[in-house]
């Protein structure tokens, strides 16, 4: 049972983190979207198609190498992301709190009227309720 709390402790901590490198992701993939924008487009006929730096060839195939991988590691993130989610809304509104006040979003604690002692074993239920949701056990 405490493996099984120690497993969604880590994966509920994993999660702010998740989701702050997807907003990481999703500014870099929108400077990238920008910058390629910019490139030089390949002349056809001797007419150049768009206007923008002077080496459209190699600067497009790192730009676009470099989106691929971004894309790679978004889908990864928001499948992540979306299990968590799912996880956490199968679960009790009351349970859902505590958790996120105890290890997604620690800044919310002030909201609620628990004893230490109440807050604890609450959290520790929710933790075995997370983790069965989730397909721990």
């Amino acid at each position: 049972m405490i493996d099984m709390s120690d497993k969604s402790i880590e994966i509920l901590k994993k999660h702010a983190e998740n989701k702050k490198a997807l907003r990481a992701i999703n500014e870099e993939l929108e400077a990238l979207d920008q910058m390629l924008t910019s490139i030089k487009s390949p002349r056809l006929d001797d007419v150049a198609v768009q206007s923008g730096i002077s080496d459209p060839t190699g600067s497009l195939a790192y730009f676009l190498d470099t989106k691929k991988s971004l894309m790679a590691r978004k889908c990864v993130l928001v499948y992540k992301i979306e299990r968590v989610e799912r996880a956490l809304g199968r679960i009790e509104k009351e349970d859902r709190t505590i958790l996120e006040v105890s290890f997604i979003c620690p800044s919310k604690k002030q909201g609620l009227n628990y004893s230490p002692a109440q807050f604890y074993k609450k959290r520790s239920d929710a933790l075995v309720r997370f983790a069965r949701a989730y397909g721990f056990g």
